[in-house]
């Protein structure tokens, strides 16, 4: 049985391919990418029981900059704040990637009794940089060529052996995802690659 994020992530990530698609070849391409994703968000998350804000909001709450920030959308459930960024652009992702990750930081280390969730998604690849921070600090990241392991699960319910792996993968990934978490960086090398190899069995599956 997939989390609540879980469900909510199988459902985003064929809207973030369907979004590239369509924005690929026009003009003011990050932009209408950034807003369509972001609206879309509003729905998905309160079809899938969370409460959303509206899209673009400034978070009010205490930083340690004393600085507030706005996120494309975001989301919450309890006490966790799921934060998202969406990006079309041909520019380094990795640093939106840490610069995004940067705000988040800046919450955590006000607002002890929060949880903080980040969720890139971009129509781009990613670089694997940016792919082994995520691991490190626990954010989700989205392109089009890389499915979070909820999707492939989903969709791979003909291979069971798979859908066991990927489960054990996604485990794995939740341990990881605390900003205290210590641990040797081949590690996070070593599931970042082990990530890899499941897209790859998972797109052979499916013949893309």
């Amino acid at each position: 049985m997939l989390t609540l994020i879980g469900q909510f992530l199988t459902k985003l990530y064929p809207l973030v391919c369907q979004a590239t698609e369509k924005y690929r070849e026009q003009k003011g391409k990050g932009a209408k990418f950034e807003d369509e994703v972001s609206n879309r968000i509003y729905d998905l998350a309160l079809e899938a029981g969370f409460k959303p804000n509206p899209p673009r909001l400034t978070l009010d709450l205490p930083t340690r900059s004393d600085n507030k920030h706005q996120f494309d959308a975001s989301f919450t459930n309890q006490n966790t704040y799921y934060l998202v960024e969406c990006k079309n652009t041909q520019n380094a992702a990795k640093d939106y990637v840490y610069y995004f990750n940067s705000k988040i930081l800046d919450y955590t280390h006000r607002n002890p009794e929060l949880n903080f969730k980040g969720l890139f998604l971009c129509a781009v690849p990613i670089p694997d940089s940016a792919w082994r921070y995520s691991i490190a600090y626990g954010l989700r990241l989205l392109d089009p060529e890389s499915p979070p392991p909820e999707y492939m699960i989903k969709t791979c319910s003909n291979e069971p052996d798979l859908a066991t792996a990927l489960r054990r993968h996604l485990e794995k990934l939740v341990d990881t995802a605390s900003y205290g978490w210590e641990d040797q960086p081949s590690s996070i090398t070593r599931l970042y690659e082990e990530y890899r190899y499941y897209v790859k069995r998972w797109r052979n599956l499916n013949g893309c």
